[in-house]
């Protein structure tokens, strides 16, 4: 075996290590793209949210936050939920669903500094939802009117406050 064999025989080793370093790392995985926003909130308007441990009728509307620990997006818009919680009360319920466990998902609220109403451990998908984080507007019987998904632009953030607050 010649230098040169035994140099590309290297570089196969060293690529293929590589290869599954990063398969190993989740990096490089096929995954389905979730529905776009106004796909969701076409799908979900109008429909009543069900989730185990998510009771309805409440006296007012109620605005779901559908998030998760590990989710950067959703400690990324941390403020914008803070102002949500200081604003809602005697206005509408804030609610947190999360995928994880409800004390996992309690501590990371009181982390947070984030306080809701009340917080559910259910799958997102029992409640239609493929990424996090999102908002989900319903009335006081959980009929959903207004779905909002990702990280969100201080345009958008000042949109839902107005749908909130002037609207309902």
């Amino acid at each position: 075996m010649n230098a040169l064999d035994k140099a590309a025989n290297v570089a196969v080793i060293v690529g293929v290590a590589a290869f599954l370093g990063v398969l190993a790392r989740h990096e490089w995985t096929i995954h389905s793209s979730p529905p776009s926003e106004s796909a969701l909130r076409a799908s979900l308007t109008g429909k009543n949210l069900h989730a185990p441990g998510l009771e309805f009728p409440r006296p007012r509307r109620s605005l779901v936050l559908a998030l998760s620990v590990g989710c950067h997006f959703c400690i990324e818009s941390t403020p914008f939920y803070r102002k949500l919680a200081a604003k809602s009360p005697g206005k509408f319920d804030l609610i947190a669903v999360f995928p994880q466990s409800k004390p996992l998902a309690e501590q990371y609220l009181r982390d947070a500094v984030v306080p809701v109403s009340e917080v559910v451990s259910a799958p997102l998908n029992t409640i239609s939802v493929s990424g996090t984080p999102t908002l989900i507007l319903v009335d006081r019987n959980g009929r959903v009117q207004d779905v909002w998904v990702g990280r969100l632009s201080d345009a958008r953030e000042r949109q839902i406050l107005a749908r909130l607050f002037v609207s309902g």
